[in-house]
């Protein structure tokens, strides 16, 4: 038999990858192996309108998920939070591959709640789950566009807000009201977990790339959500705003790729 060689071309469109950008670039396209998927650069006039200074290299990092369909690829961070969490907020940049069905960009579980902290797309809505209690949002969210997306949350009054490209899209009371996001769990990016660092499905693996992905351990008002998005996709501004989870700690995290083919 002949041996079959792969380009190292080939094995990059498959791995998950943690690019740097040099300043003042752009992101570009996701690198997919599927022909289906041919991404385009973002337009220049959009480059323009969301450049923010750069001050530190973590800012130049993203999480690239490609396709096809896998278990393998994501991005574990063990332990994130030092106490639980009976406020939060959730800010990022995300640019979803697919809009077809349960696929979460955040999956976060501890020992007995695979769903402790679940964040992303369930066919065409936005679903966040709490140790299994879920929340959906009527806003759906695109394919192939870069978007960002703060959600919040009060366990006292079970008060929700999200907001999308600065703009609340949905406020909700008596969510996981009374509940607590507990310590000593594992935070997966790229898949979803059905069990504690595992069970992983295909078929629910988060594929597209991820950006400046920060947790509070507040919920904020709408000004400084506001404040957050403004500060554009490049800014640092964040770093005075103290995330109690940072995207400079989840890149800390241990990158799983798909072995070559």
């Amino acid at each position: 038999h002949k041996k079959k060689v792969i380009s190292d071309e080939k094995r990059e469109k498959t791995k998950a990858v943690v690019s740097t950008q040099s300043t003042g670039e752009f992101p570009n396209s996701i690198q997919l192996s599927s022909t289906q998927l041919n991404l385009k650069m973002i337009l220049v006039g959009l480059v323009v309108a969301l450049l923010g200074p750069i001050y530190s290299d973590a800012y130049n990092n993203i999480l690239s998920l490609p396709a096809p369909e896998n278990t393998e690829n994501y991005l574990l961070l063990d332990d994130p939070f030092q106490a639980p969490l009976t406020e939060l907020t959730m800010c990022a940049w995300y640019r979803q591959a697919y809009n077809d069905t349960g696929r979460y960009f955040l999956s976060y579980a501890v020992p007995g709640s695979s769903n402790e902290l679940l964040i992303g797309d369930a066919g065409g809505e936005l679903r966040i789950y709490m140790d299994d209690k879920s929340w959906t949002s009527s806003y759906d969210p695109q394919e192939n566009v870069w978007t960002h997306i703060c959600w919040t949350w009060q366990s006292e009054t079970g008060n929700v807000v999200l907001q999308i490209d600065g703009v609340v899209v949905d406020e909700d009371s008596d969510f996981a009201t009374g509940e607590t996001v507990r310590t000593g769990g594992a935070m997966i990016f790229g898949q979803e977990q059905d069990s504690f660092k595992g069970d992983f499905v295909k078929s629910q693996s988060w594929l597209g790339t991820l950006y400046n992905l920060n947790i509070w351990n507040r919920a904020m008002s709408k000004e400084d959500l506001n404040l957050v998005y403004t500060d554009g996709f490049c800014g640092s501004g964040i770093d005075s705003m103290n995330p109690t989870l940072s995207w400079d700690d989840i890149m800390t995290g241990e990158l799983k790729e798909q072995p070559p083919l």
